[in-house]
């Protein structure tokens, strides 16, 4: 499945740091701020691939963020044309498409037809070590296979906790399918150590 990708990706800031602390421990800054991403990309066949397509990817994404709370909307875009769709092999469909696994197609990173993940979330940094997040993900064919264009939704909570050189994580997810993949639960919990 060779491919060839090329695109842009432009992200920045304005404002502070939401009133928490950098490496050093200096929280100067302003506690009001807004980072932005926006993110686009082509692909199609290279090679000896089998499918001659061109798909496109973008990604736009705003944070708002103040005193250590944070309101997130973002719109996630795989495209499709067709005969195949945007592939992202190496990508991790957990960090981007949802805890619970649905958009994975045989390891290609999307799914026939594309996808669109439009996500809210807000969270909430209590502290330098602890943390919390909600958001809701709705997922919807870029170019449906068939008459129904939803996909399914996802609600996702997650809680980290630091302690000296320890980490702890656990998330939960809800997925409700429409068209794609099962009802699901998931629950992680997750450990880690820094030296």
């Amino acid at each position: 499945w060779e491919t060839q990708t090329s695109g842009i990706y432009f992200s920045g800031m304005v404002g502070g740091n939401n009133g928490i602390a950098d490496s050093s421990g200096n929280r100067e800054g302003e506690d009001f701020s807004i980072s932005y991403l926006f993110e686009f990309a082509t692909q199609g066949d290279k090679g000896q691939n089998p499918i001659n397509y061109r798909a496109s990817y973008s990604r736009m994404q705003l944070v708002a963020g103040y005193q250590g709370g944070g309101f997130t909307i973002a719109r996630e875009r795989l495209g499709a044309d067709g005969s195949a769709s945007f592939v992202t092999p190496l990508a991790s469909m957990h960090e981007y498409q949802g805890y619970t696994g649905q958009a994975v197609d045989q390891a290609l990173g999307n799914v026939t037809g594309g996808i669109i993940d439009t996500v809210f979330g807000v969270s909430y940094r209590c502290s330098d070590d602890f943390s919390i997040g909600l958001a809701h993900h709705d997922y919807e064919f870029d170019k449906a296979p068939g008459a129904e264009s939803s996909i399914g939704t996802e609600l996702q909570a997650e809680v980290k906790l630091k302690f000296h050189e320890l980490s702890f994580t656990a998330k939960y997810a809800d997925y409700n399918a429409d068209a794609l993949g099962e009802d699901t639960r998931r629950i992680w919990l997750q450990t880690g150590l820094s030296f």
